[in-house]
């Protein structure tokens, strides 16, 4: 592999390992602080816990956490990995006329931009009983989701009957409902702008809740569910640059989407993996759909091969003098480094006389030098046709015919003669046939006949056409 693909793939290598952070700090609740310096028990890190109840926020300050948050005594039921979690509270009993929510909410790592998709995943799992029995839950619901915001719901009047309702990008909430199962709760969302935080509860009134009963006349209805694995990853696939590549050289390329479980690649030419090696020259079309509701991604990358002599079709040409004739030595000179005969280094050069014109190319292919001979031509196209001929056998203006003066080779040739009503009494495309007065084998009437004359010159490469007429 040489040294500019080299340089391609670390360059993207750097790039994936960018992509590939979680943008939500201690996921798994697994790292633990002191929250005070007079705590004698460690609290989990980055995470916080909201919950309206007895009519009062319980907000830990800035610098703190809460000991409602996650769980690092009860080991009778494992976390989703790990062996920490977090708890919210989707559905309250009603406690001195209010209702019982609670949230967890966190910094995100960096500030998601405007009109980027991001993908959010998280673990849940209704919380049922502890060891001695006790009910936590008395049933399960649905609407797990989450909301992302600029700041975070750290004032009363972010929440209304224990529903936390700030503004922000409301991300998606689960229809389903969740048992004591770990269940993925994911989707996409596209973000607003200068959010900074996620928060992670049921956003919806008890009415728009749909609830299952789990515990039988328990007296009051309680929905407990933990938290694990929690993570958002904005969905962002950076390809190659176009580039070329020597014949028989490869470009290494990872579309892999990080964070999202179930993703379906499809190339334009067919595979279905995100990692391969591009090899032929070509445009190459990527579709990226990740599962859920998110957007499709599309992506390209085009690889050309790098020039291994000029495209020159032959190795002699020929222009008409006092024209300019430009010599282009490659199609796409990128990558290529040129030098002409002349010490011009640009990928094309203009003439204006004949001569042998030389240019050297240069890159990680191949060091090589082609020449060409061009010819400067008169162009200088004449004809003459006589105004009056007399076919009588007298051997003096027997034949009517075109004179044509060119260097240049004829390329076409069409001759009609017609009589003064439009009726073509002649006509022939062999530039050595002349008329001699008949029609049907019989003598046309003395008299006025119209001709035309066609025919094109090859001119340099072209076949440049002339048109003459006259009676």
């Amino acid at each position: 592999m040489r040294i500019i693909l080299k340089i391609i793939f670390f360059a993207l290598l750097c790039t994936k390992i960018f992509a590939q952070n979680n943008l939500i700090p201690n996921p798994g609740f697994e790292n633990l602080v002191y929250c005070h310096p007079n705590d004698t028990v460690k609290q989990i890190a980055n995470w916080r816990a909201t919950s309206d109840i007895h009519g009062g926020i319980l907000l830990p300050t800035a610098d703190s956490c809460s000991n409602s948050l996650g769980d690092v005594s009860r080991n009778y039921a494992a976390a989703h990995t790990g062996n920490k979690f977090g708890f919210i509270w989707t559905y309250g009993f009603v406690l001195h006329d209010t209702m019982d929510r609670g949230y967890l909410y966190t910094p995100i790592s960096r500030t998601l931009n405007a009109g980027k998709q991001y993908y959010f995943e998280m673990y849940v799992r209704l919380e049922d009983t502890d060891s001695s029995g006790s009910a936590f839950s008395t049933h399960a619901t649905n609407n797990q989701g989450a909301k992302f915001t600029k700041n975070c719901f750290c004032s009363n009047n972010n929440f209304s009957n224990g529903v936390a309702t700030a503004s922000g990008s409301h991300g998606f909430e689960n229809p389903n409902i969740v048992l004591n199962t770990w269940t993925k709760v994911a989707g996409c969302f596209t973000a607003v702008g200068d959010e900074n935080f996620v928060t992670i509860g049921n956003f919806e009134s008890d009415n728009q809740t749909n609830k299952q009963e789990v515990v039988k006349n328990a007296g009051y209805i309680y929905s407990n569910y933990r938290v694990d694995d929690v993570s958002l990853y904005e969905l962002s696939v950076k390809l190659p640059s176009d580039t070329a590549i020597c014949i028989g050289d490869s470009v290494y390329v990872d579309a892999t989407l990080s964070g999202v479980s179930t993703v379906n690649y499809d190339w334009s030419d067919g595979p279905t993996q995100p990692k391969r090696y591009l090899k032929n020259a070509g445009i190459y079309k990527l579709k990226i759909t990740p599962e859920g509701s998110c957007k499709p991604i599309e992506k390209q990358i085009e690889i050309k091969y790098l020039p291994t002599r000029a495209d020159w079709t032959s190795r002699d040409t020929s222009f008409c003098i006092g024209d300019k004739f430009v010599l282009r030595a490659v199609k796409d000179s990128a990558g290529t480094k040129l030098l002409w005969s002349d010490d011009s280094t640009n990928p094309e050069i203009t003439i204006s006389k004949s001569g042998l014109y030389w240019v050297r190319l240069k890159n990680s292919c191949i060091v090589h030098t082609d020449s060409i001979k061009v010819k400067a031509l008169d162009c200088t196209v004449k004809a003459y046709i006589p105004n009056a001929f007399s076919p009588n056998g007298d051997g003096v203006n027997d034949v009517f015919k075109p004179f044509i003066y060119a260097i240049q080779p004829i390329s076409s040739y069409k001759f009609d003669v017609f009589d003064k009503w439009g009726n073509q009494v002649y006509s022939t495309e062999n530039i050595s046939d002349t008329w001699d007065g008949k029609f049907l084998d019989h003598d046309c009437n003395s008299g006025t006949y119209i001709w035309q004359l066609k025919f094109t010159v090859n001119q340099a490469g072209v076949d440049v056409p002339f048109l003459y007429s006259g009676d």
